[in-house]
């Protein structure tokens, strides 16, 4: 383990225990310690459930991530999260993907560089491949932005189910949007560095312009 990933490591337990979540720059774009705080935090924000929904149809969602290296916006079908499914579904080598390679690499999400786990990834595939056999559903948190669903957390849940041909739960956390450090991250700083970040800007500023402008939010998706 390089002392990078050991410092890290050190340093989102630090996070976890005083119950915070860090956000700084790095030449890939912004990182966030403690992770699992924020996705704490999306529980406020959630506004119904949208059930029986078709994974094929949802788009990988924010990660703060420069133009070059950012996934925002793409098609799940056509994510490194269904390429991982695919590859152990197929018992080919999961090191051997764009998944890997970006989780190593620092450019799949928020997180850290961090060494692929090929027992664990395995474990995880197996838990969900039990729960889709026994017909649960796979549950996947989003946010709608002029008709699209983008996935805030659930990406593996969501791919796993594209794969399976199944649909899945997506829980609605569009206010979260306008939560003040979402905001942030997700535009404001980007905005500073607008040449890097044309991606993430150009999907949230229609949102923010029309709320600056007194027009109502977008209507969220549908509630069960």
């Amino acid at each position: 383990m390089t002392l990078l990933r050991l410092l890290a490591r050190d340093a989102e337990r630090l996070c976890e225990m005083a119950g915070v979540s860090i956000t700084f720059p790095t030449r890939v774009g912004y990182k966030t310690l403690n992770r699992l705080h924020v996705h704490r935090v999306l529980s406020g924000f959630e506004t119904g459930t949208q059930r029986g929904v078709a994974p094929e149809s949802l788009r990988l969602g924010f990660d703060a991530l420069a133009d070059r290296y950012t996934l925002l916006g793409h098609p799940l079908s056509e994510s490194p999260h269904v390429e991982l499914i695919t590859a152990l579904e197929r018992g080919t080598s999961p090191r051997d993907t764009e998944y890997a390679r970006r989780l190593e690499a620092g450019t799949l999400s928020h997180g850290l560089p961090v060494a692929f786990d090929a027992k664990q990834v395995r474990r995880e595939f197996a838990g969900r491949e039990r729960e889709i056999a026994a017909g649960m559903a796979q549950r996947v948190r989003t946010v709608m932005i002029e008709g699209s669903r983008y996935i805030l957390d659930g990406k593996h849940r969501a791919a796993h189910s594209l794969r399976r041909a199944v649909p899945v739960d997506c829980v609605d956390c569009t206010p979260i949007i306008f939560e003040s450090v979402f905001r942030y991250v997700y535009y404001v700083r980007p905005s500073r560095r607008a040449e890097r970040f044309t991606k993430h800007l150009d999907v949230l500023r229609p949102v923010y312009e029309r709320t600056a402008s007194g027009a109502e939010p977008e209507t969220l998706t549908s509630r069960t």
